[in-house]
Order: structure tokens, then C-alpha cells, then sequence
């Protein structure tokens, strides 16, 4: 399932890599908020 994910991850796992956060991988998380706020702003 990773190449349906990864595209979206890969860019914010570049500016914020898992390896500085103690190996917790917050890009899921970030890629939720930026999806809630186009959603906000198409809305």
C-alpha cells in the first residue's frame, strides 16, 4: 500500500524526518492538516 501513501509522505518526511523526531513519524499527522485546511478553504 505504500505507493498510494508515499507520493503525499515522502515530501514532508524530507522536511521533517522521523530520524530528528526520536523515529516518531509525524507525517501522517501533518498530511491530515494540510488536507483539513484545503478542505476549510474549498469549503
Amino acid at each position: 500500500m505504500d505507493y498510494v501513501t508515499e507520493p503525499f509522505l515522502h515530501p514532508i518526511r524530507r522536511l521533517v524526518p522521523p530520524e530528528k523526531m526520536g523515529g516518531l513519524d509525524l507525517s501522517p499527522l501533518i498530511l491530515i492538516f494540510i488536507i483539513q485546511a484545503i478542505e476549510r478553504f474549498v469549503y
